[in-house]
């Protein structure tokens, strides 16, 4: 058999109809195949008979490979098993854009060496093992980095789904740090992310961007600007032929410009067309982007739309003059009638009486060249000068040097690139978005301030403690994100020279993302006037030793283009003159500012500086548009009265406020959802100037949510409900008519004298209900009279899908008829209630019921309303039943239960039986011999 002895490196690109040549065994570099025949390299991974390399010893085909990659081949149904088995000394992997592979059967002995494996766009690929008993993909031991996408759904969408909890494969990949297949749900997200910042960014992406980064390619024109590189030799044949003189027999001559997507046949074909002497040897020019196959129609439709254009902007006859004609991007069909189109429409062509018209076709198609043109240029990958040229004037700009950039690195992009343009473009343009989170710097390399066209820069979840002041030559600079920087400390102190920056990210508290230890905010900021986003701003001592660099909260007073959310942190302050700094920042000011989060640090807390709080809250008035306010850490005693004024809010958290006595009327928000308040140790009323929803079209008329806890004192909602006049029965004649009217969920927490509040029959979520009386909710279990909710009648809390009571003292037993409206509830949980006694749980009406859980009720003696039910009713949803520690009429006639008790009937359908923790019922099957367990029902849905 004829081979090549000593070959090391082979590389075939676009030559589709190369079914033989020369085996070439040797190799011990890289294979590059593209747009070409599988069949030399299956012939040569079949070979069998011993092969001499250079060294006289005997080696197996292939067995020295480096680099395999294949590209975009049409032929290849599988790859040998035996050859893959001697790819032994195989690093890295690319199989790309091969729609007919069926069969990659990887060894799990023999590839010992491969580090990276890359399959994408080949849909008919299903599995990359030798068999089923191996899982998806056998163990490679040296692998670090694998990607699968674009694959058919045996193979991505299983890839999708893997995990620890996937025993087959994941004993196999889980030494891989990158597995970009086992993380596409988070990719996802993350260029959702990327997506979403771009537009809230307003990036500028120019023509040839957009054109890369969509897959249904956009009309081209031949008045694009494009820069052009290399292609001399391919240009002056194009020239030739189309200004030959001697070449105007034909009405319309046709050369072909032929290539693979992304090779830059539209820009060449632009250079030529736009070409001066081009324009002075034909009268008229003529650009048709046609992106698909010969649609005769279509594509006379656009000439003859072309023509008149032309005709209306050219003063002068244009009858007789020779033409050029160019139709880029055509494609080829599949219905076998591209020669009977292609010769309609050469007939319907403009045939003047001047010879010597010319047409460019730009296809990927060999066949479609064939058929019409003469001349036919087939376009390769561009020179690794060329190549480097292309790029650093894409990355770096027109006419920038880029000496600093490492030789080495220079190499790995240029051979990364493969010649190809649209490639080249694609990388250069990540060093304009440049991402290096997550790499644990703790110092910011030198070479990211030569980047001077650099837009983007992501340098989250980093380890360093200052960020360097060179970065701020970065002017072309938009988005700066820092967030979860948890150890850095500084900001460059001369950040107001960053003039494009609009995006400045050093997280926030909300998404637990903050620069923790970030110090001050550096003088200058405010000069930023573009900022859009300043997620975090702190508040600091001025007298320090760095006072000369520290700026205060009044740099925030130009800002006004600030959007999206604003967390001011107080770490320290300089006596009453801080007012005047807070004033000036002029939070009024700012009408796209979504959310504000205000807090003071723990250790500034001063009894002496009561009304110094109240100043600085009271200045801080943001614009009516705000839609969220959280408030931490606040030492005065009274809330401002601009929060009621806030007709925007949807959401407001009062935490750790522990001087607070006074918070304004909320009721009468017409937007607010969601109210938490905690923490407010010296609060005793919520509306603490007795309004009670008086003189409001409707009390809390959007509220979904509200959370209060860790209020001690909390006796009420309003003081005119608790006067010392108003004995229990006077408190619920008053409290029936003032009610939520469209509350979901409710959280009440270590408030044990919160005694009375506004009803909450609507609930549609969970009531939680911890360390408190359980007044409110008898009371809003007692309610008879309809409650109107959107316009119909529903009994309370006849909606109610999670009921959770912990620690609640006062709690004897819950009223019958509240307990027979629940009829949407799924999971009753009941723990240390230590006076309940009674909770009789009606047969016919819980019938949604899943969990149920009853701990440590040592009084409790039934679950329920007669003896003749037995002791528990039968629910017949129930999944899930835990009972422990309770009164031994409860716990000790439980565990006496089995196939002859009389509640068997009731109970043998649940799937879960605990009592004491140990089993009855496990998974559906009775258990004889009780075994140790342990459940706790799941409070959140």
């Amino acid at each position: 058999m004829l081979c090549f002895p000593r070959l090391s490196s082979l590389r075939i690109g676009q030559c589709p109809n190369l079914t033989s040549m020369p085996l070439f065994p040797t190799l011990n570099e890289v294979l590059f195949l593209n747009t070409t025949s599988s069949m030399p390299l299956q012939q040569t991974m079949k070979m069998t008979s011993p092969v001499s390399s250079t060294s006289s010893s005997i080696t197996r085909p292939l067995s020295k490979l480096n680099r395999l990659y294949i590209y975009s081949i049409d032929d290849m149904e599988s790859v040998p098993e035996v050859g893959l088995q001697n790819l032994s000394s195989l690093q890295q992997l690319l199989i790309y854009e091969c729609p007919r592979l069926k069969s990659l059967p990887l060894p799990d002995q023999g590839m010992h060496s491969l580090q990276q494996l890359f399959i994408s766009n080949c849909r008919g690929l299903k599995s990359l093992s030798e068999s089923e008993s191996q899982g998806m993909i056998p163990y490679l031991p040296s692998l670090q980095f694998l990607r699968i996408d674009h694959c058919s759904e045996e193979l991505s969408g299983r890839a999708r789904g893997w995990g620890k909890e996937r025993e087959e494969e994941w004993p196999n990949i889980k030494h891989i740090p990158n597995i970009m297949g086992h993380k596409v749900k988070e990719l996802r997200k993350r260029l959702d992310e990327i997506v979403s910042e771009s537009e809230k960014f307003q990036f500028e992406v120019r023509c040839e961007e957009k054109a890369s980064l969509t897959m249904i390619r956009e009309a081209t024109t031949s008045s694009e600007p494009e820069i052009f590189f290399g292609r001399e030799e391919e240009k002056k044949k194009a020239m030739s032929f189309l200004l030959n003189p001697n070449d105007e027999i034909e009405s319309v001559s046709v050369i072909s410009i032929v290539g693979m997507g992304g090779l830059g046949k539209t820009t060449f074909s632009q250079s030529v067309f736009n070409d001066e002497q081009v324009n002075h040897h034909f009268g008229l020019k003529l650009w048709v982007s046609v992106s698909g196959g010969f649609d005769v129609k279509k594509i006379l439709k656009d000439v003859s739309d072309e023509l008149e254009s032309l005709k209306k902007k050219l003063p002068e006859k244009i009858e007789n003059r020779k033409y050029l004609l160019v139709l880029d991007d055509v494609w080829d069909n599949k219905d076998g009638r591209d020669g009977e189109k292609w010769d309609s429409l050469r007939q319907s062509l403009p045939r003047e009486e001047a010879r010597g018209n010319k047409m460019i076709i730009t296809t990927r198609s060999d066949a479609i060249a064939k058929l019409t043109s003469r001349l036919s240029l087939a376009l390769k990958g561009l020179s690794e000068k060329e190549s480097w040229s292309l790029f650093s004037n894409k990355a770096f700009g027109p006419g920038q040097e880029s000496n600093y950039m490492d030789e080495k690195i220079k190499k790995e992009i240029v051979e990364r690139c493969q010649g190809v343009p649209l490639v080249i473009k694609a990388i250069a343009r990540r060093l304009r978005v440049l991402v290096l989170s997550d790499f644990g710097m703790k110092e910011v390399a030198t070479l990211i301030e030569k980047i001077k066209h650099l837009k983007y820069l992501d340098l989250s979840n980093n380890e360093m403690e200052a960020l360097s002041n060179s970065i701020t030559s970065l002017v072309n600079l938009q988005v700066l994100k820092l967030n979860s920087c948890s150890n850095l400390e500084e900001l460059p102190r001369d950040i107001s020279k960053l003039i494009s920056l609009r995006h400045l990210d050093v997280g926030c508290t909300l998404d637990e993302d903050l620069c923790e230890n970030l110090e001050y905010m550096p003088r200058g900021i405010g000069k930023l006037t573009s900022l859009q986003t300043l997620s975090y701003f702190v508040v600091a001592k001025k007298k320090s030793p760095k006072s000369e660099m520290i700026g205060g909260l009044d740099e925030l007073r130009m800002l006004n283009e600030l959007r999206g959310r604003l967390e001011i942190r107080v770490k320290g302050y300089e006596g009453g003159s801080c007012i005047s700094e807070f004033e000036v920042a002029k939070l009024i000011d700012k009408e796209c500012l979504q959310s504000l989060t205000v807090r003071w640090d723990r250790e500034l807390d001063s009894d002496s500086d009561i009304d110094l709080y109240d100043k600085m809250l009271q200045s801080l008035q943001p614009n009516s548009s705000l839609q969220e306010l959280i408030v931490k850490g606040y030492g005065g005693m009274r809330f401002p009265s601009w929060v009621s004024d806030l007709s925007n809010l949807v959401r407001i958290r009062l935490e750790s406020c522990r001087r607070l006595k006074h918070i304004p009327p909320l009721d009468a928000i017409p937007s607010l959802e969601e109210l938490s308040i905690g923490g407010l140790d010296d609060l005793e009323y919520i509306d603490s100037e007795g309004v009670g929803g008086k003189g409001v079209p409707m009390f809390f008329p959007s509220l979904k949510r509200l959370y209060i806890y860790y209020c001690d004192r909390l006796k009420g909602w309003s003081r005119d409900e608790m006067n010392d006049d108003s004995d229990e029965s006077t408190i619920e004649e008053g409290l029936i008519m003032l009610s939520f009217p469209r509350l979901s969920s409710l959280t009440i927490r270590s408030c044990p004298n919160l005694t009375s509040m506004p009803l909450f029959p609507t609930l549609d979520e969970d009531l939680h209900l911890s360390r408190t009386s359980s007044m409110p909710l008898q009371q809003t279990m007692k309610m008879t009279s309809p409650v109107s909710s959107s316009s119909s009648f529903t009994r309370p809390l006849s909606k109610l899908k999670g009921l959770f009571m912990w620690f609640i003292d006062d709690m004897e037993s819950l009223p019958e008829v509240g307990l027979q409206n629940l009829s949407s509830l799924q999971r009753l949980g009941i723990y240390a209630c230590p006076g309940l006694k009674s909770m009789p749980l009606p047969d016919q009406v819980m019938h949604s019921l899943q969990q149920l859980e009853v701990g440590r009720c040592r009084e409790l003696k039934s679950l329920s309303e007669s003896e003749s039910q037995g002791m528990i009713p039968y629910l017949p949803s129930l999944q899930r039943l835990i009972i422990h520690d309770c009164s031994e009429e409860v716990s000790g006639r439980a565990r006496g239960w089995g196939k002859e008790s009389e509640e068997w009937p009731n109970i043998k359908h649940i799937r879960d039986i605990l009592i004491d923790w140990k089993y009855i019922q496990k998974e559906g099957s009775y258990v004889k011999d009780m075994v140790a367990g342990l459940g706790l029902i799941n409070s959140k849905r």
